[in-house]
């Protein structure tokens, strides 16, 4: 079995002991510390040597020594500048710190608790019974426990590694990182504000409370306006508003680019500003955000204005009602892309014969007619059951 380096063993090991040996050090010694370096080649000068009763070399034994002098401290700020000095990567000092608050404010929310019996799982799926108060104090703990990572490690409490760059990248690639930062204090704040009138509700919500969750929204669009640019606050309803996660779920399959995207979204989003309360695109209807149900402004023949005639069409196809349960019922039974799209044309001209009182050439969609219809065995693809259709 392959070998882990000796300073990282030792750096393992020395994490699992330390909460039991953790004398305080004061700051002034980080110069004294050993670095990362020097345990490392501590372990390697006599690690032939193996110790009787650990089965360590003695080199890994002087490792974990000076690993636990690093570690051996309560004063967070003093064990963040020695694992710095000691050149540890910023990804080893966040899992290290994150640690160490995970101790401290878990053992805080355990108390905040105490009074509560724990719910069986058989009777609930939350751990506690409902109580607002203790909810409150709990979600504050979690939030300043993030709050000090970030204070103690300032950008190094983000990770950055290749795939957590990625994600970060495409929800707020279009903003700079000290106005991240911001905005998401911003909706943390607002997020808590909000979750308190839910728990106070108690499961009954009342038109009161939602009269108290529009002013909270209202509130919390007027904070992120103030912080963003036009420019920005564009971006971020593009990335996260209602009309953006709407318009998303039904042109999964219509797969429009991002110029596309963004020309359907602003004609949608300039309509509703000119005061329509619900946008018709062909057969799906996009709400706004004023209350209530309402007449929706069929804006389909706009679409000329945004896209070409070949993607209009392909824009109505794919969209359309008919393809959509086609294609949910093609992916269910894994026939090819292509079926969902064949059958929808097939369809359309059955409409178009049927009008013109010609036969009707395909009946309703189900597993077995997309099977024969890609020309695979049904025997195959499909289990017997109740028809869908």
């Amino acid at each position: 079995m392959k070998k882990l380096p000796l300073f990282l063993l030792a750096l393992s090991l020395a994490a699992n002991v330390a909460l039991l040996l953790r004398p305080s050090s004061p700051p002034e010694q980080i110069a004294s510390m050993p670095t990362a370096q020097s345990v490392a080649a501590n372990a390697s000068e006599s690690a032939r040597v193996t110790h009787a009763d650990t089965g360590l070399s003695a080199g890994e034994e002087a490792a974990l020594q000076q690993a636990r002098q690093l570690l051996a401290t309560d004063d967070l700020p003093a064990l963040v500048a020695r694992l710095r000095a000691a050149g540890f990567s910023s990804m080893d000092i966040r899992g290290i710190v994150s640690a160490r608050l995970a101790e401290r404010y878990g053992a805080a929310r355990v108390a905040a608790t105490a009074h509560l019996e724990v719910v069986p799982y058989w009777q609930s799926n939350s751990s506690f019974p409902r109580d607002p108060a203790t909810g409150s104090e709990v979600r504050r703990l979690f939030r300043a426990q993030d709050r000090e990572m970030k204070k103690l490690l300032g950008p190094d409490a983000r990770a950055t590694d290749d795939w957590s760059q990625m994600l970060h990248d495409r929800q707020w690639g279009y903003l700079p990182p000290d106005k991240v930062e911001l905005l998401n204090d911003i909706l943390d704040d607002y997020k808590e504000i909000q979750q308190s009138v839910w728990s106070a509700s108690r499961g009954i919500f009342t038109a009161a409370d939602g009269d108290r969750i529009a002013l909270i929204e209202a509130e919390k669009r007027a904070d992120i306006a103030a912080l963003l640019t036009s420019e920005e606050l564009e971006a971020y309803d593009m990335h996260t508003g209602p009309i953006a996660n709407q318009l998303r779920r039904f042109m999964k399959d219509f797969r429009p680019s991002e110029a596309e995207y963004q020309a359907i979204y602003r004609l949608v989003a300039d309509n509703l500003e000119q005061g329509a309360n619900a946008i018709r695109l062909d057969q799906n209807v996009i709400a706004g955000s004023r209350p209530g149900r309402h007449q929706p402004t069929d804006i389909t023949d706009q679409l000329t204005s945004v896209l070409p005639p070949e993607r209009v069409a392909e824009f109505r196809m794919l969209t359309s009602n008919d393809y959509i349960q086609i294609s949910r019922l093609a992916e269910q039974f894994d026939l090819p892309a292509t079926v969902a799209k064949d059958t929808t044309l097939s369809q359309s001209t059955a409409k178009v014969s049927r009008h013109h009182g010609g036969p009707n050439t395909l009946s309703p969609p189900d597993p077995l007619c997309l099977a024969s219809w890609c020309g695979i065995s049904a025997q195959s693809k499909v289990k017997s059951g109740p028809r869908l259709y």
